[in-house]
């Protein structure tokens, strides 16, 4: 773990003083860091991450602070979908990952580039697109 000098903390402060908030027996203090050691920390989080494997949405509900999604897998030999896990987020990150899908989905060129074999998922991009692409 790199050491950080008194110069390389950030210390956040009570009303401009140093004096700890309320309840609080010291001042919080947060290391800086660069935007690289920033994007490591991210990146080490995320091949941490546990990965879920989920067929489809079982049940969405949005809050004006939190949304919950019920993800579920689909048994092959009974049809049957079972619970597999379910996210809570704040309603404004759900807000942002739905900007960043439909950027992300939302294109002719990301639907010209999936194989033919797709070809009803495809049409599903294709018209999403042309609901979404100014004219």
């Amino acid at each position: 773990m790199k050491k950080y000098k008194e110069s390389d903390v950030a210390t956040t402060k009570n009303a401009g003083s140093n004096t700890p908030a309320p309840g609080f027996d010291t001042v919080q203090s947060v290391p800086k860091r660069t935007p690289e050691e920033m994007r490591s920390s991210v990146n080490e989080s995320i091949s941490q991450a546990v990965t879920i494997y989920a067929d489809s949405l079982i049940q969405i509900g949005a809050g004006p602070f939190v949304s919950r999604f019920s993800l579920g897998t689909q048994n092959p030999n009974d049809g049957k979908i079972s619970s597999a896990v379910n996210i809570v987020m704040p309603t404004n990150a759900v807000l942002d990952l739905c900007t960043q899908i439909l950027a992300l989905y939302g294109t002719t060129a990301t639907a010209d580039s999936f194989d033919g074999s797709f070809d009803p998922f495809i049409e599903r991009l294709r018209k999403l697109a042309k609901s979404i692409e100014p004219n």
